[in-house]
């Protein structure tokens, strides 16, 4: 399902891109002549492009909380989002401490239940037959895998095993707050991607960067 949801997001891209100039299509920066889009025949495209059932599931599966109720979250809160709740069933926050005993201090359990809690879908409720509790069992599994490898001390030297050290790096190894460009290589203008979809720039000319667990990324 994973793959399809890929798959399916991408086809919506290059179809949206793809279709909507026609003929205006011209090679890239071979004019001075800006080309107009009408937000009209955006949402039209968009609409006829994601009128289909996975591309619901897609939506449906990416669906957010407001941040005003995801502030409100709170280990044992009797409000909880459900998704939110099955997770405290399965993970107690004293599982919590044993998993993550290296974590730095920013990634607390009440963090990560508001994580959950951000994504209505992540430990969502099936209503088809389908085990929902197995499958977030299995979706916790996963993430925490990801955090493993992602984020963790990988130090075989220590005697907490590899698979307990996740959550040790809140920022890439050897970049500050401050650094910029470490990963913009596809805001190169000299490359289609640079020119498709041109990255924005502070006020020094360099690509802005968003922190966030061992990565970042450049606002478009």
């Amino acid at each position: 399902m994973g793959l399809q949801k890929t798959l399916a997001l991408s086809a919506v891209a290059a179809g949206i891109m793809l279709s909507l100039s026609g003929a205006q299509a011209a090679p890239l920066l071979s004019s001075s002549e800006p080309m107009t889009i009408n937000a009209s025949d955006l949402a039209a495209k968009e609409k006829a492009l994601t009128d289909f059932p996975l591309m619901e599931a897609v939506k449906s599966s990416i669906q957010t909380l407001d941040n005003s109720a995801v502030e409100q979250i709170e280990p044992g809160r009797a409000a909880n989002p459900a998704n939110v709740k099955r997770v405290e069933s399965i993970l107690k926050e004293a599982d919590w401490d044993y998993l993550f005993p290296m974590r730095a201090p920013e990634y607390t359990y009440s963090n990560f239940l508001k994580a959950i809690g951000k994504f209505p879908a992540v430990c969502g409720t099936y209503t088809d037959g389908r085990d929902s509790d197995a499958i977030c069992r299995k979706t916790l599994a996963t993430m925490f895998a990801h955090f493993a490898q992602e984020t963790g001390g990988h130090e075989s030297w220590r005697d907490i095993p590899e698979w307990r050290q996740a959550l040790v790096y809140l920022r890439e190894v050897g970049w500050t707050e401050g650094q910029k460009g470490g990963y913009n290589g596809e805001c190169n203008p000299d490359v289609w991607q640079g020119q498709t979809w041109p990255c924005g720039k502070d006020k020094d000319g360099r690509f802005p960067q968003l922190f966030w667990s061992r990565g970042k990324t450049a606002f478009l």
